[in-house]
């Protein structure tokens, strides 16, 4: 499975507007989707000390905004590559930028056989509105 796509755009109509614009769509390799749960970022904070957290950010993003208090950083384009560096036994909740990214990358991590994943809901500008830092 390779996620080193590093430019991703979506396409307004989605996969039902590919299939009726008469593309053709290959599943054979795609990540079965798990249902991964978001924590918000009150919730986030009162547990931070007891779950790893990766954020998944690319680098531009976290040069520009700041790193991630107590977060490995592994952009998502990396996850495949350093997944023997995230441990299967410890919940583990996922950061992006914005709550979207960590369903796939949870999913991902699921597949890996992860159990206790979860994603910071908003991401990082939710974690920052709520008044939180990232480290500079």
């Amino acid at each position: 499975m390779n996620l080193g796509y590093r430019q991703v755009y979506t396409f307004k109509a989605g996969i039902p507007g590919w299939v009726a614009a008469g593309f053709a769509v290959d599943a054979s390799k795609a990540i079965p989707i798990h249902n991964i749960p978001s924590i918000n970022a009150v919730q986030l904070k009162s547990i931070q000390s007891d779950v790893f957290i990766i954020d998944i950010r690319n680098q531009l993003e976290v040069l520009s905004m700041g790193r991630f208090p107590e977060a490995l950083h592994i952009p998502f384009e990396d996850l495949e590559a350093r997944s023997t560096t995230v441990p299967h036994e410890k919940a583990i909740v996922v950061v992006d930028y914005s709550g979207v990214e960590f369903q796939c990358a949870g999913s991902y991590l699921k597949e890996l056989g992860v159990n206790d994943v979860r994603g910071l809901q908003g991401g990082v500008k939710d974690w920052i509105k709520q008044g939180y830092d990232l480290e500079k």
